[in-house]
């Protein structure tokens, strides 16, 4: 795992909340499948999590689901053929 690659901040409201977040983003490169373990998850993840699956480049340029980040789907080949250079990119 590299990175992180990319910062986002945001800020939204959620179940009357209201967020400010900075996300960070990390590049992890696997060698074969993956499990995705939820036993961590919190009463409100459990909740709103509807599920989850790995996405390749292609899967996220075609798409019509709203992915986060937005432009993830035009990020993420650059990144996977050129590798990381080291410096963290501030993305919307």
């Amino acid at each position: 795992m590299v990175g992180p690659v990319w910062l986002r901040r945001v800020r939204f409201s959620f179940e009357g909340v209201e967020y400010d977040s900075d996300e960070w983003f990390f590049l992890a490169t696997l060698t074969g499948p993956a499990d995705v373990d939820t036993a961590g998850f919190t009463d409100l993840e459990n909740r709103t999590v509807r599920g989850h699956r790995w996405w390749s480049a292609d899967d996220l340029r075609a798409t019509t689901e709203t992915v986060y980040p937005l432009q993830l789907a035009e990020l993420l080949p650059g990144l996977l053929a050129d590798g990381w250079d080291g410096n963290l990119q501030m993305i919307d």
